[in-house]
């Protein structure tokens, strides 16, 4: 009897270490190796949990030992006992530890799927954002070559930003993400390769759009200081138009017939230093060239005979100031000409002239 319990205990023993070793074995064939992707990972997180089923299904074999040991102890000596004993804990050690590994296993496989479709949408996500940021840059640049404003431009083209850095921030994610799914598949270098294509070309996309917004912003500070200093030469250039146009109707009466002549070379003298003062002032708002391509859209085409034709724009109408000022100053300087004709003061007028 007692041959027939150690012979019952060591067969039950050893089944239940043949399961160990043979389930051991098999999640070491089912786990995915070498060069991975997502299909291989599924399937091997399938193999695995059938792997973990079956393992689970032989635990009764555990309750067989744990009978035929208690059998067996009960006919033995003292010290047999207790490598009874010490056999049959090895042996459920063993089990746990392989259940351990099953259940360690699933759980990596599974947390790597979940990161590795993470992974797909927000690689996804990002190249959908960069490619709406490069229409969004599309758009800035058309309103840029229309002349629109540039507060509003520079409100587009910051949110823009705002967009290229959260792609930035996603970039993070992903290589995180890369880290995280290798570490848990225990993924050889090779195996990184297509984390690494992925994340480098869309770092490369949005390096570019970075470049882009950043030669954007360059040319609206170039843009706000050249319409600064526009603005500057414009309101100089309007003030000056005013105090001529104030200081000839002051000089020059609107009779000129008995002014003496003198006064009268006095007047021309000062008209003449009105038009250099003009003619220094045309120049500089000449200088100060600001389309608007939105207005001219909705401008009809010229037909005026003006020098200064119609426009919004603010340098057109700081010239037609100028045309204005310029003609009044004109024609007064030609009525005080043919008044000191008429005085036939030829002499005074051709000195007037050469000074």
């Amino acid at each position: 009897d007692r041959e027939q319990q150690w012979k019952l205990f060591l067969d039950n023993l050893q089944e239940l270490r043949r399961i160990n070793g043979m389930n051991s074995f098999r999640l070491e064939l089912c786990s995915a190796h070498g060069h991975l992707d997502l299909p291989r990972v599924k399937t091997a997180l399938m193999n695995i949990k059938d792997l973990e089923n079956s393992h689970l299904a032989s635990e009764p074999q555990i309750d067989l030992v744990k009978e035929s040991g208690t059998r067996l102890s009960q006919i033995i000596d003292t010290q047999n006992s207790i490598e009874v004993s010490t056999q049959i804990d090895t042996a459920i050690v063993e089990y746990n530890s392989v259940c351990s590994a099953l259940v360690d296993a699933s759980t990596r496989y599974s947390s790597s799927i979940l990161l590795w479709d993470s992974f797909h949408q927000l690689a996804a996500r990002v190249r959908a954002d960069n490619l709406a940021a490069n229409e969004d840059i599309r758009i800035i640049e058309g309103r840029l070559d229309k002349g629109d404003d540039l507060e509003e431009i520079f409100k587009l083209l910051q949110d823009v930003l705002e967009e290229e850095k959260r792609q930035e921030e996603t970039i993070k994610e992903l290589k995180q993400i890369t880290t995280d799914i290798c570490v848990q598949l225990k993924m050889e270098d090779s195996g990184r390769a297509n984390f690494i294509v992925e994340v480098d070309d869309l770092t490369h996309r949005i390096v570019t759009l970075r470049d882009t917004i950043t030669g954007l912003f360059d040319v609206l500070k170039r843009r706000k200081h050249d319409h600064v200093d526009t603005d500057r030469v414009l309101n100089q250039s309007t003030n000056t138009l005013n105090e001529i146009s104030t200081a000839v109707v002051q000089l020059v009466p609107t009779e000129l017939a008995g002014v003496p002549t003198l006064t009268l070379a006095d007047q021309l003298t000062g008209i003449r230093g009105h038009l250099l003062r003009l003619c220094q002032t045309e120049a500089r708002v000449a200088g100060c060239v600001r389309q608007s391509a939105a207005a001219a859209a909705v401008v009809p085409p010229n037909t005026s005979t003006e020098i200064v034709p119609y426009t919004r724009d603010a340098t057109a109408g700081v010239m037609q100031l100028w045309q204005r000022v310029f003609e009044d100053t004109l024609n007064k300087y030609n009525s005080i000409s043919t008044a000191l004709a008429n005085q036939e003061a030829t002499g005074t007028l051709v000195q007037v002239w050469e000074n």
